[in-house]
């Protein structure tokens, strides 16, 4: 058990290693040194822990599902960058949700989220509307679990307007994927 969870942590302190561009460029005083992958990785085995070797900006697709009253699905675009591997993370998502019920609701929504370790929480303003009409601005802070692409959150809607909206809930559970642009 204990070498099964040895490898799973080299695999994890490894795996930024591997995800980075060829060619990564080091400024030192006012001097520039090009390091390709391979000095990278001799870098990581005389270095683990510089903080450098794992970080990474990441951008791409956005995915979600909200559990509520009524099911939601959430669509659109995200960018993040990872400050020391799993340690912790930093990023943004622009999307819409809907809901697919008889009478349909959308709302474009942004994102502002932190992750430390494997704990995220973070702030949405989303803004429902719906075909009829009707219009609703909230406020959704969040709290959760998280590693690398996956999400496991706890929200609140905050409403700022139209406190009524039907079929609009209060408390959500929601799973984020986020797929990276290649």
């Amino acid at each position: 058990m204990k070498n099964c969870l040895l490898f799973i942590l080299f695999g994890f302190l490894l795996f930024p290693v591997f995800g980075q561009k060829d060619t990564t460029v080091v400024k030192i005083g006012t001097g520039e040194i090009k390091i390709t992958t391979k000095d990278t990785l001799k870098r990581w085995r005389t270095n683990p822990f510089d903080p450098d070797l794992y970080s990474s900006d990441i951008q791409g697709i956005a995915t979600a599902i909200h559990g509520n009253i009524y099911p939601m699905v959430e669509l659109g675009y995200f960018q993040y960058k990872t400050h020391g591997g799993i340690l912790a993370a930093q990023g943004t998502n622009f999307t819409m949700e809907s809901y697919f019920i008889k009478e349909p609701i959308f709302a474009p929504k942004f994102t502002l989220w932190y992750q430390i370790l494997f704990y995220n929480f973070g702030i949405s303003v989303p803004y429902y509307f719906n075909l009829t009409g009707e219009q609703s601005l909230r406020i959704r802070p969040e709290i959760g679990f998280g590693l690398f692409r996956f999400k496991l959150n706890y929200s609140a809607n905050i409403a700022i307007t139209n406190r009524n909206m039907p079929h609009v809930g209060s408390h959500y559970l929601s799973l984020v994927y986020y797929i990276p642009r290649f």
